[in-house]
């Protein structure tokens, strides 16, 4: 089972826009970067800047091509603005696979000035 999650390839050729009424998850555009840096994070560490945010997302980009994530930017219909990122991410030590969210905190009702975000950890091992 291990070998079989590792090596499962990429989960899109390219990532598909899912929507509701009110939602679109689609990927990131590079001009939504300036909007999303206090949200950028790689690794556990948060971007600072523009630039930083924009390393963070060629990164990713590039675990997507590997097969190693899903991303998307959560897109308000009624403005076009984003106003977090979701995804999937896995290749961490023991296949454990991650489902997460960032929401910026004018996003959220009542935010305090950090961004919110949930982590849930899956152990991909049967």
């Amino acid at each position: 089972m291990d070998s079989e999650i590792a090596n499962a390839g990429h989960f899109f050729e390219k990532i598909p826009i899912l929507s509701n009424d009110r939602l679109a998850l689609q990927e990131i555009a590079p001009a939504d970067i300036h909007s999303i840096v206090d949200i950028s994070v790689y690794d556990g560490v948060f971007a600072e800047n523009v630039t930083q945010a924009s390393r963070i997302l060629v990164r990713i980009n590039a675990d997507i091509r590997n097969g190693k994530s899903s991303h998307w930017g959560i897109y308000l219909k009624e403005t076009h603005g984003i106003v977090g990122t979701c995804g999937f991410y896995r290749g961490f030590a023991g296949n454990i696979g991650e489902i997460g969210y960032l929401l910026l905190p004018s996003a959220v009702a009542g935010s305090s000035p950090k961004p919110s975000n949930s982590y849930l950890l899956l152990a991909l091992t049967g």
